[in-house]
């Protein structure tokens, strides 16, 4: 944004006589992101001195959203949570959750002490508004700040039908709590599973890579979790999670296991089970000439079209530009049929992925 459009919002928020223009010039200058010296000083100086607090309020919303924690800012929040309605203290929860630097907060001062005390009574059980006990919770989480009272808050949606509320739980959880216990790892494992959405199926994929080999605790769990996650390496329809899992797998040490059983169901006899096979190894990677081989046979020779699909995407999806597999794409190109469209397709791909490569 040019800077004649910004001062002149600067000038709206400090001159205008009407109140509502302050007020939605503070709170534009807090959507622009901009912490230019000049906006910020603007910002603090509504805090300070504008006579209307909804004005006031949305400046410090603003310099949350900037990631500035004065404690003049700390002091005007807790005011909030202690006399707002439900509604206004959502508002600010969620503006203080997606804040700069909030992890940075000083936790030595007598304000934000303040304000952990307003945090932790909305986390408590007698709170009658889930959604901000929730929200509170999250915010003490970000804040790394220990809190038994956000700690239950957080592992009780756990359980949530709310997919939403359960992934950011676990992301809290896990990453700023630093906890594991069988139930957040049971947990994460369901969503990975189950979640409806696949953002959060990949970050549950995300939150094993982070824990690593932790997340298991002995045999008989290692052999559950593995099962779990071979199986997310060919059925979930999102690549993006599918690859997110082959990371989780080689986090946990799992992947020569993972590949050498792909391998061997290659030679199943159930086209289900070689196709499963086969969409594994292209999550995984083809890392050897005798596997390189023997999904050329299947591209040729299987009796599954839906077998010799899988094999076809499988060369597209790994960017397989080996001369074999490019000939024999443009044999199944010469037929008809599924097969031999999917087969164009590919060496389409590949032969531009090949020329991309090669020096001009």
């Amino acid at each position: 944004m040019k800077a004649d459009r910004i001062q002149a919002m600067i000038d709206d928020a400090m001159t205008s006589t009407r109140s509502e223009d302050r007020r939605q010039a503070a709170k534009g200058l807090g959507v622009l992101g901009l912490d230019q010296e000049n906006v910020i000083a603007a910002l603090r100086d509504m805090v300070a001195k504008d006579e209307n607090s909804k004005v006031k309020y949305e400046a410090a919303k603003s310099l949350l959203t900037l990631g500035l924690w004065d404690e003049p800012i700390i002091d005007l929040i807790v005011q909030h949570i202690k006399e707002g309605d439900d509604n206004t203290r959502t508002d600010l929860l969620r503006t203080m959750a997606s804040a700069q630097n909030i992890q940075f907060i000083d936790k030595s001062t007598k304000t934000f002490r303040s304000l952990h005390k307003a945090l932790h009574t909305l986390c408590s059980p007698k709170n009658p508004s889930e959604a901000t006990g929730f929200d509170a919770a999250v915010c003490l989480g970000y804040m790394c700040v220990s809190d038994d009272r956000a700690k239950e808050r957080l592992l009780s949606a756990l359980t949530a039908k709310d997919p939403h509320k359960k992934a950011k739980a676990l992301e809290v959880v896990v990453r700023q709590m630093n906890h594991s216990k069988p139930q957040v790892r049971e947990a994460i494992l369901e969503q990975l599973k189950a979640s409806p959405v696949w953002k959060y199926r990949a970050a549950a994929a995300k939150l094993i890579t982070y824990l690593g080999p932790a997340f298991m605790t002995g045999e008989e769990d290692i052999e559950h979790v593995f099962q779990i996650l071979d199986r997310r390496l060919w059925d979930d329809p999102k690549r993006e999670v599918r690859a997110t899992v082959a990371l989780a797998v080689e986090a946990l040490n799992m992947k020569t296991r993972a590949y050498e059983l792909a391998e061997r169901r290659l030679e199943d006899s159930s086209e289900d089970v070689r196709a499963q096979a086969v969409i594994t190894l292209g999550t995984l990677g083809v890392r050897k000439e005798r596997t390189l081989r023997l999904l050329l046979e299947m591209l040729e020779l299987d009796s599954s079209e839906y077998v010799r699909l899988q094999v076809v995407r499988t060369f597209c999806n790994l960017g397989i530009v080996d001369i074999r597999a490019i000939r024999s794409l443009r044999e199944r190109e010469r037929g008809e049929g599924l097969l031999a469209r999917e087969a164009g397709k590919a060496v389409r791909f590949l032969t531009e992925l090949t020329n991309s490569k090669s020096p001009v």
